[in-house]
């Protein structure tokens, strides 16, 4: 997704999705579904059950207004009923789907991003498969330490790093006087003893927190530069929670 929207955002003369797709046709058949999907998914699908189920989909976000419409809505029902079919409860899977939402409002609040070419700042996706459930959320804004330190309370962040311990602990929000950040905190709350993973990662730095006895254990890893932020997520019912290969039916 991060190379997605780093493609995307990249001047009309550039070849970089050109290069990505010769890349998937010389031996990348998972990159090449992938393509294909993305490019698909900017169709109308007026034939298709908008009421149905989906093992993968992906959404542009491209303002507030995208966020509170009905397609996103379409999207996180969508989800929601695939998640069913997949053995998920109904509880958690509204829980999951609205934290889908919150985190691509984020992109929307914190970003900062300017629309691109394509006019969108961000993209959100999900992956259903048996008993398992993927999500994640990725901009092209301005990360996670220039957005916290614009705000006299967290102007003391020396780094990404920092950055991100002060969301997931302290919950740090940049704007001033309205409390914690609610974002995480609804994500904490909808995978408290639930057997999942989450992952952060901005400009060069990334938090993977993990399900450990009856905590969740945080480690810090250094990441390629990125520009804007990312949040994935990973649920296995019967399984470690991994990121998994997306299975492609045909």
């Amino acid at each position: 997704m991060e190379l997605f929207l780093s493609a995307m955002e990249e001047k009309p003369s550039s070849n970089l999705l050109a290069e990505m797709e010769a890349s998937a046709r010389e031996g990348h058949p998972i990159f090449n579904l992938l393509l294909t999907e993305w490019h698909r998914i900017s169709k109308a699908h007026c034939s298709e059950d908008i009421h149905g189920t989906r093992s993968l989909e992906f959404f542009r976000i491209r303002n507030a207004a995208s966020i509170q419409g009905t397609d996103f809505q379409l999207v996180r029902e969508r989800m929601s009923r695939s998640m069913g079919q997949a053995g998920f409860s109904k509880d958690f899977a509204l829980a999951l789907a609205k934290v889908l939402h919150e985190m691509a409002d984020n992109v929307n609040q914190h970003s900062l991003a300017q629309a691109c070419s394509d006019e969108f700042t961000g993209l959100a996706g999900y992956h259903v498969a048996d008993g398992y459930v993927a999500f994640c959320v990725a901009d092209i804004g301005i990360g996670a330490f220039t957005s916290l330190a614009s705000s006299r309370n967290w102007r003391h962040l020396k780094s990404a790093t920092e950055a991100l311990k002060a969301i997931i602990v302290d919950h740090a929000s940049r704007r001033d006087g309205q409390g914690e950040g609610e974002g995480f905190k609804q994500v904490l709350r909808a995978l408290a003893d639930r057997n999942a993973m989450l992952r952060l990662r901005s400009d060069d730095a990334s938090v993977l927190l993990r399900p450990r006895d009856d905590q969740r254990e945080a480690a810090f890893f250094s990441s390629p530069q990125l520009r804007g932020m990312q949040v994935s997520l990973a649920c296995d019912l019967r399984n470690a929670p991994e990121e998994r290969q997306i299975e492609f039916s045909n």
